[in-house]
């Protein structure tokens, strides 16, 4: 069954470090005041009303004063920290030393599976309904996914644009078949992504900035995956065909196959189904 439920957004006077935890959270309706996250491309764009304060790494290591000075601004009633067991960056090992400082502190263990992360979070906050909401209403976009007919084995170069909200500088990357994205369309859809890590500076796992888009066109997709800021990614794909109009005559161009589609990583892993179905809408045979 599908959720048609909604309850009034509950909006915490507290920081969340951590964007699985932080994501778990607004599944039930559950938002911070202030955030820490760095794993989710813009997450500003889903989460607009909490105030963005710094990324995970920089906070947990030179720039931890930002989040004991948010806190006390605030003032957090107090600090949620994600525990994610991470060996290099889990937001749960700051907890002595933030409850040293006299803040209070809760920790979301987010290790589980999507249904377990999603009902300690319910448990955590009293919310287990909704949890269950959840939880039966991506079962049920999964089952619908099955009657979808989508065409399968399609090469797809997945186009990212960021945009930086104030001085609205851009930045074009792209997903290469290491991100989580490109293996989520892969089961499911067969897909096989045209970009690959040699093709750039990795910036993260399955990332990779992008300094010649022309020669990610020459790899001619079938289709072009548009994510993020879709002004970026567009721009930069006229600018390459103008430059080099052979590029007009690749599939994805020629077919007018360039698609705005959702991101998608694990931190949001409660968003699957609803992704796969609005992937399976653009991809379908019929």
């Amino acid at each position: 069954m599908l959720n048609q439920f909604f309850p009034f957004p509950r909006y915490e006077k507290a920081i969340f470090v951590g964007d699985k935890a932080t994501e778990l959270l607004s599944a039930l309706q559950i938002h911070p005041v202030g955030l820490i996250g760095g794993e989710i491309p813009s997450i500003e764009l889903y989460h607009p009303f909490e105030k963005l304060l710094e990324c995970t790494a920089c906070a947990m290591k030179h720039k931890r004063q930002i989040l004991f000075s948010a806190a006390k601004k605030i003032p957090a009633e107090y600090i949620l920290l994600e525990d994610n067991r991470a060996t290099d960056l889990n937001p749960a090992d700051m907890v002595e030393e933030l409850r040293g400082m006299g803040l209070e502190v809760k920790v979301l263990d987010v290790n589980g599976t999507v249904e377990e992360n999603l009902r300690r979070a319910g448990e955590m906050f009293g919310e287990e309904k909704q949890a269950e909401r959840i939880i039966k209403d991506r079962e049920t976009r999964f089952e619908l996914l099955k009657d979808m007919k989508v065409q399968l084995g399609l090469r797809v170069l997945y186009l990212m644009g960021i945009r930086q909200g104030i001085t609205q500088e851009t930045y074009l990357f792209a997903l290469t078949d290491k991100s989580e994205l490109s293996a989520l369309t892969a089961k499911y859809f067969g897909m096989v992504n045209t970009a690959t890590d040699e093709g750039g500076e990795v910036i993260m796992p399955g990332v990779m900035s992008v300094n010649d888009l022309s020669a990610l066109l020459r790899t001619n997709p079938d289709a072009i995956a548009v994510l993020g800021d879709a002004m970026t990614v567009t721009t930069a794909i006229q600018k390459a065909v103008h430059e080099e109009p052979a590029l007009s005559d690749i599939d994805a161009v020629k077919k007018a196959r360039i698609h705005y589609l959702p991101y998608w990583g694990d931190p949001m892993c409660w968003r699957d189904a609803i992704t796969l179905q609005q992937w399976a809408q653009v991809f379908n045979e019929g």
